[in-house]
């Protein structure tokens, strides 16, 4: 009896594991296209190969099967974390694509794979979008024949596959450069996007003159230095290609999940993907001092970090075009503002604690629809806020000015 409940359990296992790994492989194809097929196929030989070293009529053996099934089982995670689990952790994507982009998918995971980026396939469809996306049929789709890499092409890259494989290759040497960690490192990524747009130069001038943090000002003054009165470059490089791409809903970044030497999203999750107005854009001729999130009217603001409320605005509906708005200081030289309420729900001189809510979306003061201005001040000068949401970059800031 105990050797048939061996064989039969031996054989369940076989079937399980199998069974997943092919769905595994079959999802694969889709996700990852060269990689996670190969490990699947290894994990389900190495399966095979532990249930096939285990007597069946042993009774002794049902340990080595349950160890079998383990070894099985962890390998399957194994396999499933590093096909998927990158992509997961980043939670971003590339948005409005068009099909020409789209169709370069296979050929862009392959090159990524190759490249040892394999994470980073939806922020390199973005790229190519925002390089040449309003173009119908260009020969350089990663417009990278200025790199220097193309030697096959050296006078310009006539074939756009050659140019996914440039392309690719790349920016991957920024996000070494960079020491990107992932497409959730949001400092970082930016870094090595603008300095796929203005070359290597820009990583070097922004870690020796503004510590490392990207920033559109930062961009500018590199323009500006390297185009001796022209523009070098586009400065506003990364608002370009955040038309392209969302970071979507990033684990860490909604109330309470961070101390206060870092900042959470000021709204609900998916509010990125309702980001109008980025920091640094040109608005009525000048450039705009804070990021502008459409939302509901009546949609809950939270406290991006715990703090003391230096200004509670509710009573004058313009307070210097703002409208309604809050002003909380988080510590030594580091406020957020919050602009154009419908209502504050807080009091001046008020201590909040990050994830309160201090009050709800409306369009008071200088607004032509519902929306969140969200201002990040460090030592009373307006930087971009958006790379600091959900990362320890303020942290570090701190840690550096003080």
């Amino acid at each position: 009896g105990t050797s048939v409940a061996v064989q039969a359990a031996a054989e369940t296992a076989k079937k399980v594991t199998v069974g997943t790994v092919q769905k595994i492989q079959e999802s694969a194809q889709t996700a990852t296209a060269v990689h996670a097929h190969d490990m699947a196929r290894a994990a389900q030989q190495h399966v095979a190969n532990k249930t096939k070293d285990v007597p069946a009529t042993d009774a002794k053996g049902l340990p080595k099967i349950l160890m079998a099934i383990w070894i099985g089982m962890v390998v399957l995670l194994l396999v499933f974390s590093n096909s998927f689990g990158s992509l997961a952790s980043s939670a971003g994507r590339a948005i409005n694509l068009n099909d020409r982009v789209e169709s370069y998918r296979a050929s862009i995971t392959y090159w990524a794979q190759k490249d040892g980026i394999p994470e980073y396939v939806e922020v390199l469809l973005a790229l190519c979008m925002a390089e040449t996306g309003i173009l119908d049929d260009p020969e350089d789709p990663f417009a990278c024949s200025e790199s220097g890499l193309a030697v096959k092409q050296p006078n310009g890259i006539t074939d756009p596959e050659y140019s996914i494989e440039i392309g690719v290759y790349c920016f991957s040497l920024k996000v070494k450069k960079t020491g990107c960690k992932s497409p959730a490192d949001k400092n970082n990524l930016f870094k090595a996007l603008q300095a796929y747009n203005m070359g290597d130069g820009f990583i070097d001038f922004c870690d020796t003159y503004y510590s490392g943090v990207w920033s559109v000002e930062c961009a500018r003054a590199y323009s500006k230095k390297m185009g001796g009165g022209s523009t070098y470059g586009n400065p506003n490089y990364i608002e370009q290609f955040l038309r392209c791409y969302t970071f979507g809903t990033i684990s860490g970044t909604y109330p309470g999940s961070l101390n206060a030497h870092g900042l959470c999203a000021p709204l609900e999750p998916g509010w990125e993907q309702n980001i109008t107005q980025h920091f640094g854009g040109m608005y009525s001729g000048s450039p705009h001092k804070g990021m502008d999130i459409g939302m509901p009217e009546g949609t809950p603001v939270y406290a991006a970090a715990d703090g003391k409320v230096t200004v509670a605005n509710a009573s004058d509906s313009w307070g210097y075009s703002w409208g309604y708005y809050v002003k909380i200081n988080h510590a030594e030289g580091v406020d957020t503002l919050y602009a154009h309420l419908s209502s504050v729900a807080v009091s001046y001189g008020q201590y909040v604690h990050q994830g309160d809510v201090i009050g709800y979306v409306g369009s008071t003061g200088n607004s032509s629809g519902n929306h969140l201005h969200f201002e990040l001040y460090l030592e009373n000068n307006r930087v971009d806020p958006y790379p600091y949401i959900g990362t320890d970059l303020l942290s570090k800031y701190l840690e550096r000015v003080f």
